[in-house]
């Protein structure tokens, strides 16, 4: 008996360490999105600072698999009194944060952008061409980094691709989503 609560006891600790490690450790995504000449998107994750084998989250150029539609059934469920009120301008007004939170936990570690983009009149591409100067030339002191933007004035066109390689560590996540959740479905008063 002693010998099987010894066992699930180090088990429990393994897998605490093991959680723990999925915190921690850091998460390697490869992003590659092209346009042209259709959408496709493909994100790759490496768990434990890419020491794991890849898992595939988001890939376009696979077929998806069809459900049918009779297997779908809706479930109605009883209206239950909730104890968290989800609030429509708290919604507004936390998302700014959450994103800004969001968008610290993630470091770019290479980035390629390479594209052809016209909105059909001239005046309109050069006005937006210039917003995106100090993008497109602001990173080019960047070590790996590369980014190429053509405007088109002549043809109204969005092609490109874009790959790059980010890393983040789950547990900087967790401040902002908590955040975010207490803001938006906040106790009810």
């Amino acid at each position: 008996m002693s010998l099987a609560v010894a066992f699930l006891f180090w088990l429990l600790i393994a897998l605490l360490f093991l959680l723990a490690g999925l915190l921690i450790a850091p998460v390697r995504f490869w992003v590659s999105l092209n346009a042209d000449p259709g959408l496709r998107l493909v994100i790759i994750a490496r768990p434990f600072g890419g020491v794991l084998p890849p898992l595939r989250i988001v890939d376009s150029t696979r077929k998806r698999k069809t459900k049918d539609k009779d297997v779908k059934k809706k479930r109605t469920q009883k209206k239950r009194k909730r104890r968290f009120v989800l609030r429509g301008p708290a919604l507004v007004a936390a998302l700014p944060d959450l994103i800004s939170g969001l968008l610290r936990s993630i470091r770019i570690d290479s980035l390629s952008l390479i594209g052809e983009f016209g909105v059909g009149d001239p005046a309109d591409t050069g006005h937006l061409y210039g917003i995106l100067t100090p993008l497109i030339f602001g990173t080019a002191a960047k070590p790996d980094t590369r980014i190429i933007i053509r405007p088109n004035f002549d043809n109204r066109c969005l092609s490109g691709a874009l790959e790059t390689r980010l890393s983040m560590i789950p547990a900087t996540l967790i401040s902002p989503l908590l955040g975010f959740a207490w803001r938006v479905f906040g106790l009810r008063k």
